[in-house]
């Protein structure tokens, strides 16, 4: 990133253009003053009809949070959206730039297994059904450690991994079901929608699932374990 480049970003109140609100949204002068004076551009380049809107009332629909970046930066953007946000009644707007970082990588590190994950009885009685082929091969191997090591333990990463991607899926699946949702009580909202019980209700219910993921992520990598890809940075209004 260049010394001279700009990244402005948040919850105007306000909009520069006609189109930005379905309603009379209210012009500053101030804030178009400072946009032209740095040579700001807006990073959302919506297409006809097209407009994303990021807060909605009764009244009217506007795209009241927006970002502008300088012109270096916004040949950097490699994309941007709008998706309903947690802890408010507006929609965030995300920033994707492609700043050129050299790209980490790293080994697989160190395999750690949920005990918790022992306690199911779906895994257990998967293991069970796995214990009883996996003894059929014990005869191949000279003796019961190189056995253990090289067959049984191998297996048993393969299958724990994989009970840890479809749990991962499973939430995300349940986390993407939550925010439809707030997409749509936010689309037909025709009142306060931050004073909407259904709306804390999702809210809450998404909090619990971000809570039960940071606390899977802790339990099943290492330090040594994770993967960091720096060549796109991710920002939110919100």
């Amino acid at each position: 990133m260049a010394s001279a480049d700009i990244l402005l970003g948040g919850d105007f109140n306000c909009v520069l253009d006609a189109g930005d609100s379905t309603g009379h949204g209210s012009y500053s002068s101030s804030l178009s003053t400072l946009i032209h004076g740095y040579s700001l551009r807006d990073a959302w380049q919506a297409r006809l009809g097209k407009t994303a809107y990021t807060h909605y009332t009764v009244h009217r629909a506007t795209r009241l949070d927006r970002f502008y970046p300088t012109e270096g930066l916004l040949r950097r953007k490699t994309g941007v959206a709008t998706m309903a946000a947690v802890f408010t009644d507006h929609f965030a707007v995300v920033l994707r730039l492609s700043m050129g970082a050299p790209l980490l990588r790293r080994g697989r590190g160190t395999w750690k297994l949920r005990s918790d994950t022992l306690t199911s009885t779906r895994v257990m009685e998967d293991v069970q059904h796995h214990w009883t082929q996996w003894k059929k091969q014990q005869h191949l191997y000279p003796n019961i450690n190189l056995w253990l090591s090289l067959h049984c333990k191998k297996w048993l990463r393969q299958m724990f991994q994989r009970l840890k991607t479809e749990r991962r899926r499973d939430l995300q699946t349940l986390e993407n079901f939550y925010y439809d949702y707030i997409y749509d009580l936010v689309s037909t909202a025709d009142g306060n929608l931050s004073a909407s019980p259904a709306l804390r209700h999702l809210n809450a219910k998404i909090v619990r699932l971000h809570a039960k993921r940071l606390q899977s992520n802790m339990s099943d990598t290492s330090p040594g374990g994770q993967h960091s890809r720096r060549e796109a940075y991710p920002v939110s209004t919100n």
